[in-house]
């Protein structure tokens, strides 16, 4: 689906993978490891492996809550161009050191195919808390992410 990935993966024990499993147990969804996304689609391991050494090499941000989380749809082809997938997620904005950036976000739901998030399920997957994401909340990983099922994507490197 989104071949590797390049996330910054949020420890375990972050409120937010509690939020996650919250929200997949209310919508009847899959259940997946907090992250942000740095990028996706990337190509082959050797690539992606690359990128996270690159990223090791940079300063790690802070990350905040920046806004009212909402739902997106996207369309996404396999990679021979014979299947098209509809990948619908509840995504929580971020302010990234202070400064709003568009599409930072931290996901809170995904449902791949089937019936797109409604206003309601965004407004049942919003958190009472406002929750900060500090540079020891998170590290960066590459997983893969081939599998149509988002609780079937596996870390590869971290």
């Amino acid at each position: 689906m989104f071949k590797y990935c390049l996330w910054y993966l949020l420890r375990e024990s972050h409120p937010i993978n509690d939020l996650i499993k919250r929200n997949a147990a209310m919508l009847n969804t899959k259940v997946f490891p907090a992250h942000i996304t740095i990028e996706h689609s990337i190509r082959n391991r050797e690539e992606a492996k690359s990128k996270l050494e690159s990223c090791r090499k940079g300063s790690t941000p802070t990350f905040g809550y920046g806004g009212t989380p909402y739902a997106s749809t996207f369309r996404i082809r396999n990679e021979y161009a014979t299947m098209t997938h509809q990948f619908h997620a509840i995504e929580q904005p971020l302010w990234i050191n202070g400064s709003s950036i568009d599409g930072i976000h931290v996901s809170l739901a995904y449902r791949v195919n089937g019936e797109p998030f409604s206003n309601m399920d965004v407004g049942r997957c919003i958190s009472q808390y406002t929750h900060r994401i500090e540079k020891d909340d998170i590290e960066p990983v590459v997983y893969s992410c081939h599998s149509d099922d988002p609780s079937e994507w596996t870390l590869i490197f971290n």
